[in-house]
């Protein structure tokens, strides 16, 4: 593990997350344990070797810790440490900043599930639309299993359905992006099936996210940045605050 060597809180931490592709690491782990096997899946540009450095370097700073799936299993997982999950905040604002930054149109045909998640649900959210409980969600992503719970400033993200859930959302990963950006016909797409969206609180959720509702119609395709478009989205989501009954989705 290489260090800058200076005395700096930022330096100390570079030295720890700031090679390339730890904090991709930490990000895949945020959600839960994961497999040796399921870390290489997400991160397709990362070689085995290098992998297994960086799993290590990771480990003896305790960022991570390592462990057996079974007594009688040489398989292990890993999974944050109470230090690693100290990140998670930092994880969070380096998304929202880092938005601006990605492209606005369909040049990115494969987005996976975990990527449309962080671009679209855990960014410029609008806290002020959020109620006092919060909001449980519960995501099918390409057949992957989320689920989300909004309640303090950083919302929690895991594996696996939420049987309790207050919305639940089947989607696309490329259609969640879209909708995100305002580029998709949200009334055909649930009419058609290629989303299913219910819940007791729907309208909140489609506020809070800055989703365009689906009696809105999709904006012109972003040309600038997708901050433009959610500033859009968020006062066109604004002013429909007081949504009436027959405005809600229906499940």
């Amino acid at each position: 593990m290489k260090s800058y060597g200076q005395y700096c809180p930022i330096a100390a931490a570079l030295d720890v997350v700031g090679e390339r592709w730890s904090l991709l690491i930490v990000r895949e782990l945020s959600i839960g344990p994961r497999r040796f096997s399921d870390i290489r899946k997400a991160l397709p540009g990362l070689s085995p070797n290098l992998l297994v450095d960086r799993l290590k370097d990771l480990e003896s700073s305790e960022v991570i810790t390592k462990y057996k799936n079974d007594i009688s299993s040489a398989r292990c997982s890993y999974a944050l440490t109470e230090r690693g999950t100290e990140l998670l905040p930092m994880l969070q604002f380096l998304s929202n900043w880092g938005e601006q930054f990605l492209p606005t149109d369909d040049s990115v045909s494969q987005i996976s599930p975990i990527s449309a998640i962080r671009a679209t649900l855990l960014n410029g959210l609008n806290y002020k639309f959020l109620p006092p409980e919060g909001i449980r969600v519960s995501l099918l992503i390409d057949n992957m299993k989320f689920k989300m719970l909004v309640r303090g400033p950083v919302p929690i993200l895991k594996s696996g359905l939420d049987p309790k859930a207050d919305v639940q959302l089947k989607i696309s990963a490329q259609n969640l992006v879209k909708w995100r950006q305002g580029r998709l016909l949200v009334a055909d797409a649930l009419s058609k099936g290629h989303i299913y969206l219910k819940g007791t609180k729907v309208d909140s959720f489609l506020m809070v996210f800055s989703l365009v509702h689906p009696d809105s119609k999709p904006v012109t395709p972003p040309t600038s940045s997708v901050t433009t478009s959610q500033n859009k989205t968020a006062s066109s989501n604004g002013n429909q605050s007081n949504l009436t009954s027959k405005q809600k989705v229906k499940s």
